[in-house]
């Protein structure tokens, strides 16, 4: 079963984005950040922030 978090809705469509993580997320939980589309159900980027040796 994969465990999802919302972090937050898109600010603009394009260009460079920062978010900030609520303190109490243990993101050494997750492996990958996905950036997904909801109006087609489709993934747009992923990225793996998993730790080394893991």
């Amino acid at each position: 079963m994969q465990e999802r978090l919302l972090a937050a809705p898109p600010k603009v469509t394009s260009g460079n984005q920062r978010y900030e993580v609520r303190p109490k997320v243990k993101v050494g939980r997750y492996d990958t950040v996905l950036i997904w589309c909801r109006a087609f159900s489709v993934p747009v980027a992923a990225a793996d922030v998993s730790s080394p040796g893991r």
